[in-house]
């Protein structure tokens, strides 16, 4: 999804330090961890997140948790359930999928052409 879709994807998780820690796998600026500190939850992070951005429906929120992805919704931003995201992640890898064999179809077709034509 990150990839494909060209998403900035952030993955919030309950934490237990002090502060709120940010790891980036990758160093991608686009693909994080973050881990609240221990007096937060990640749901408030989350929620602090969307309640201080310029554009909150900018922000997609994805948790089994009903109430939260009201909050979320509340406050402008998108909320799915995890099989919801399932659901576009196979669509995604689909799409991906078809666009690889299309590749390969014309790579391959260029290959034969040039053999037969000398190109």
């Amino acid at each position: 999804m990150h990839d494909h879709e060209r998403l900035r994807v952030t993955l919030v998780f309950d934490g237990q330090g002090s502060e709120i820690e940010i790891e980036r796998p990758g160093r991608l600026q686009t693909f994080s961890y973050v881990y609240s500190a221990k007096t937060l939850s990640a749901d408030d992070v989350i929620e602090r997140m969307i309640g201080a951005a310029a554009d909150p429906e900018m922000y997609l929120v994805v948790t089994n948790d009903l109430a939260e992805r009201h909050t979320v919704e509340a406050l402008g931003a998108h909320a799915l359930s995890p099989d919801d995201l399932q659901s576009w992640v196979t669509a995604a890898e689909r799409a991906v999928t078809a666009k690889l064999r299309t590749r390969q179809k014309q790579v391959e077709a260029d290959w034969h052409r040039k053999i037969e034509f000398g190109e």
